[in-house]
């Protein structure tokens, strides 16, 4: 099955995609990933945004806080910092067969998701 996970550091072998430590999120990635020492064969990652879309995923990361985070076994929840001024919050949970999201944008502003596949 698929995992949903945000995604503080690149995905690679021997490189977990979250780390406490990081205070950015450079995505939401849904991947077969077992393990760290495992690769994977393919992922799709989404990315909400506001105003012009980046595509590199060191351009388009956004900040968070742990104050501003909450994870537990049944859902994922963090607002991210855009800019100054204006957040995103995030939302993820999961049924028996699907990872469900919702992006809330802060009205006014010129918001975009991202979609990339592997």
């Amino acid at each position: 099955m698929t995992n949903w996970t945000p995604q503080t550091r690149v995905g690679k072998i021997r490189v977990l995609n979250y780390y406490y430590g990081d205070r950015f999120i450079l995505d939401f990635e849904g991947s077969h990933k077992p393990a760290k020492w495992m690769g994977d064969y393919g992922h799709v990652s989404l990315m909400p945004g506001i105003g012009e879309v980046k595509t590199l995923a060191e351009d388009r990361k956004l900040r968070f806080s742990h104050k501003n985070e909450n994870s537990n076994a049944y859902s994922y929840s963090v607002e991210l910092k855009a800019d100054k001024s204006q957040r995103i919050k995030v939302e993820m949970t999961a049924t028996e067969r699907c990872g469900i999201m919702r992006f809330s944008f802060e009205e006014g502003s010129d918001p975009f998701i991202l979609i990339e596949a592997s």
